[in-house]
């Protein structure tokens, strides 16, 4: 086999067998134009094929020459049958054109009478001749004639209308018809190129190459038709209907077998083209319907069961493009869903009746004039009436049925219905027979009948217990609202919405009292509340809610909200609840707690202020737990107490009480523990023990106890304690004790000598009294008058002696004896002094009503009559006067006594009090020096004062204080 054979004869072997195969497919389709089409122009390249193979091995050269023109006869008809095959494919059935199929087939007519007229010949062929290479006739052909100049024209022309009309069909088709299209424009592209170059550029290529791409172009167009089946296209708008209809579609041959199929039906019978294309319908239906048969009549309608599906099956004619075969096309409709609903439908009436028959609901069918047609038992049940009542009622009796108060409501209800409008349920109250009513809810629907409304279906539902619920409910809602408008606290529910923030679902109206805010603004912006919170607390509020929201605990939150002009503090208490959708919502309370918290704050510094002065205190202050027998709190260490450490204090252990009390102050701890638990709130347990100190030795402890805490059933549980060191007081009292035993004696020794002063000084005075008296009566006329006035003065010395001793007795009982008080009315006893002390020439003026006064009687009888005996005593005046008054001061009453004598230096206020002192010779005014002192005893005995205002010539005023 020589490189002759190869190049020339092995290709057209090939080409010949790719288009017998091809050729072969296409009758398997031949009911398609499409595929007739395709198969004349296979057979047309065979032809072609066949002959330059017989051209090449014919004998001689006149026997080439016949199969060259015979070669040119597939020649002229490929471009004509190219360019039907291409309408065909586009849906425009050029086979029923006998016009367009006559005017393509003038031209090659007429070729191959002017390639076999000997005559006619250089017309087309303007050379031709053969030469055998290797055993086979190898052509040299020339073809510039005339009429072949017409032919080319003619392929020129079709094969540029075909790209043209190609890309424009492309263009409109559906994206899965249009990657096909563009496959066969490409391929007459390549096919027009090819033509076309040879008379452009005057090169041909050699015939086996051209014949060889031909072969291909035409394989990749088979490989479209029968791959995408394009049988039969249907013109554009048809196809995509096709294709998208969402009923299957099912293009049936003659024989029963599926040639064509939109994607829903190709999805129901088997699942992709390959596996449903040529099968009979019967085959593929066969496991759903097994005694399907299909009708063999043209036009069919029937029921077609799929799988679990229900379809309507219509069969009709269905003629192919060319019109020469009749097929048939089965539309099916999915009536699965219809089928259900019937059946539905069926059991629904039953159970519509049944439903009917046992509702609790009243069911009627009325007339439009309201005659009763069929009433529900529930009717007789609720109503009272027999069945047969209400069939008989007229209108009237109807009517009744109804409240009156509610009959107006009822009327234009439904004469709203019998107009048209959509009426909402009507709730009024119905009358049973016994005359009792009870609420029902109304819907009535009206039946149609000759575009009139003819019948009624009322149905009535008893909500006799459902509005009494709601009456209950509204009164409790009005309850709920007034206890939360009238709480001091805000009431809210919050719903977060985010991880932060979220939105208030209610809030009380009490938000106006307490932030000047309405309810309705802070439940569109819930910042509004937030903004008003200080920043530092706000923070703590966020972190709070979103630790409640992870643990789903409790949250409660203190702080600060601003206002213009103060600080007031809040407190938030909430519950986080989760509703069923998962949202989650706190229900809670925002309370004002400024009170409170500027309480709290007050007792915090108080509390520091307690703490500073119990720190500061010389005292030990401390709280004992009578339960665990162990104190609490020291306001001081035990070190600075005792001089003990605590850990030293430790080491002594349960015997710390006996080791540091000392032995006869030692008391039974349990019976002391019950006493303490025993004492009232007020009393104060005081007592006074010893304690032996670390270096001190012994010391004294003052302990003041008292009840601190105490326990549920009323006993003491904690006690309060004061220590205070009193070892210098101790040791004070102890010498004090010694020196009044030393005073008490001096006290004694004082108290016997002025008795023996009173008694052993007063028998000589008497003596010397008796003498003088009796000297002056026996020898009175014995004696001159400077006798006479010795002897006087001699009484009057010894009298002065007596009241100078009476008085130094009297200053010395004054605060010794223990004296008993009594009320003394001063208005009656100053007045019975001025009669017996003040003589008739001098005026005494008691100025202010003169109280009564608790006070020893004798010792207030001697202070007023020293004062005015003194004021009668000195007055240098013939008119003397003398004022007496009073007036309280504080707790003490203020006396004074005023006279216009003579007056007191400045130098002598203190002089006069003195005992035994006078201002002037004693010869002069007898005058013991006694008087004031005595006074003065008594004022300040009993806790008051006296003084004296005084001037020389301008009068004396003394003043007194006692307690009131």
């Amino acid at each position: 086999m020589d490189a002759t054979f190869l190049t020339h004869l092995l290709p057209i072997l090939l080409s010949l067998i790719c288009c017998a195969v091809l050729a072969i497919t296409a009758l398997r389709y031949w009911e398609f134009s499409s595929a007739q089409v395709y198969f004349l122009l296979v057979v047309t390249m065979m032809w072609m094929l066949l002959a330059y193979a017989m051209q090449v091995l014919s004998p001689d050269v006149g026997q080439a020459w016949f199969w060259t023109r015979l070669r040119f006869i597939s020649l002229a008809v490929l471009a004509p049958l190219l360019f039907v095959f291409s309408l065909d494919v586009m849906g425009q059935n050029p086979l029923r054109k006998r016009w367009l199929l006559a005017a393509l087939g003038i031209v090659p007519t007429v070729t191959q009478i002017v390639i076999w007229n000997e005559a006619w010949q250089h017309l087309f062929f303007e050379h031709w001749h053969a030469t055998r290479i290797g055993g086979l006739l190898i052509e040299s052909i020339v073809l510039e004639g005339t009429w072949f100049r017409v032919y080319q024209l003619q392929n020129h022309l079709l094969l540029g209308l075909i790209v043209v009309l190609l890309f424009r069909y492309a263009r409109h088709a559906t994206a899965i018809v249009r990657r096909q299209m563009l496959v066969f424009l490409a391929g007459t592209f390549i096919i027009t190129v090819m033509i076309i170059v040879p008379s452009v550029f005057g090169y041909r290529p050699p015939f086996v190459a051209t014949a060889s791409v031909f072969s291909v172009i035409l394989a990749l167009f088979g490989w479209v038709l029968f791959r995408y089946h394009f049988f039969d296209t249907f013109p554009i708008g048809f196809q995509m209907g096709y294709l998208s209809l969402k009923d299957p579609v099912i293009v049936l041959n003659q024989r029963g077998e599926v040639i064509q199929a939109n994607a829903v039906a190709t999805e129901l019978l088997g699942g992709s083209p390959k596996q449903i294309v040529r099968q009979p319908l019967e085959q593929l239906v066969k496991s759903s319907s097994p005694a399907f048969t299909l009708p063999g009549t043209p036009e069919a309608q029937f029921e077609l069961s799929i799988g679990d599906r229900v379809f309507d099956a219509q069969l009709s004619t269905f003629p192919m493009a060319h019109g020469a075969i009749q097929n048939r096309m089965l539309v099916l409709r999915d009536i699965t869903r219809l089928k259900t609903v019937e059946a539905a439908l069926r059991q629904s009436e039953e159970l519509y009746r049944l439903l009917a028959e046992n509702s609790t609901d009243m069911i009627m069918l009325t007339t439009v004039d309201g005659h009763y047609l069929y009433a529900s038992p529930a009717c007789t049940i609720h109503l009272g009436y027999s069945n047969s009542e209400l069939m008989a009622m007229g209108l009237e009796q109807i009517r009744k049925l109804c409240h009156h108060a509610d009959w107006r409501r009822n009327y234009l209800w439904f004469k709203g219905l019998l107009a048209g409008d959509s009426m909402p349920p009507l709730e009024y109250r119905i009358v049973r027979k016994e005359g009792t009513h009870f609420w029902v809810e109304l819907r009535a629907r009206p039946i149609y009948s000759g575009g009139k409304v003819t019948h009624l279906l009322v149905v009535l539902h008893n909500i006799d217990a459902r509005r009494r619920a709601e009456d209950a409910v509204r009164e409790s809602n009005q309850r709920f609202n007034t206890m939360v408008e009238n709480l001091p606290a805000v009431v809210y529910q919050y719903r977060q919405i985010d991880d932060v923030w979220g939105r208030f679902d209610y809030i009380s109206p009490s938000l106006r009292k307490f932030d000047g805010l309405e309810p309705a603004e802070v439940l569109e912006d819930p910042l509004l509340l937030f903004k008003t919170i200080n920043p530092e607390d706000l923070c703590v509020l966020v972190e709070q809610l979103r630790e409640s929201a992870l643990t789903f605990a409790p949250f409660a939150w203190e702080g600060r909200v601003l206002r213009p002009d103060r600080v007031d503090w809040a407190r938030i208490e909430a519950i986080p609840t989760r509703r069923e959708d998962g949202t989650l919502i706190w229900n809670g309370v925002r309370l004002d707690i400024t009170a409170r918290k500027e309480a709290e704050i007050e007792l915090a510094r108080n509390r520091s202020f307690i703490q500073r002065v119990a720190t500061m205190m010389p005292d030990v202050i401390f709280v004992f737990d009578l339960s665990t027998g162990l104190p609490i709190y020291f306001n001081r260490s035990s070190e600075e107490l005792v001089g003990y450490s605590v850990a030293e204090l430790a080491v002594m252990g349960a015997n710390v009480v006996t080791e540091l009390l000392y032995p006869e102050d030692f008391v039974d701890i349990g019976e002391s523990q019950r006493r303490l638990s025993q004492l009232a709130d007020s009393y104060i347990d005081e007592s006074e023990i010893r304690v032996r100190h670390k270096t001190r030795g012994f010391i004294w402890l003052n302990m003041r106890l008292m009840v601190y805490e105490r326990a549920a059933d009323g006993t003491a549980k904690q006690i309060l304690g004061v220590l205070r060191d009193v070892t210098e007081r101790k040791t004070a009292d102890e010498q004090h004790r010694q020196l009044m035993v030393q005073l008490e004696g001096a006290n004694q020794s004082l108290q016997d000598f002025a008795y023996v002063v009173s008694h052993d000084l007063k028998a000589p005075l008497r003596g010397v009294s008796s003498i003088s008296r009796w000297l002056s009566t026996t020898y009175a006329d014995k004696f001159d008058a400077d006798g006479q006035e010795l002897i006087i003065l001699l009484g009057k010395r010894v009298l002065r002696m007596e009241q100078m001793i009476n008085g130094v007795l009297e200053y010395s009982r004054i605060g010794r004896e223990r004296e008993k008080h009594m009320p003394v009315d001063l208005m009656l006893l100053v007045p019975e002094l001025v009669q017996d002390i003040v003589p008739d020439q001098m005026h005494v003026a008691i100025e202010t009503p003169l109280p009564t006064v608790l006070f020893e009687p004798t010792r207030m009888r001697q202070v007023f009559q020293n004062l005015i005996d003194n004021a009668v005593k000195f007055m240098d005046k013939s008119a003397g006067e003398i004022a007496i008054g009073c007036e309280q001061v504080d707790d003490m009453w203020m006396f004074w006594v005023r006279d216009n004598g003579p007056g007191i230096a400045s130098q002598y206020y203190e002089r006069i009090f003195q005992l035994f002192q006078t201002l002037t010779p004693k010869d002069q005014f007898e005058s013991t020096g006694v008087g004031l002192a005595l006074v003065k005893r008594i004022v300040e005995t009993c806790g008051g004062k006296i003084w004296l205002e005084s001037a020389p010539n301008a009068g004396t005023t003394f003043y007194f204080t006692v307690p009131a």
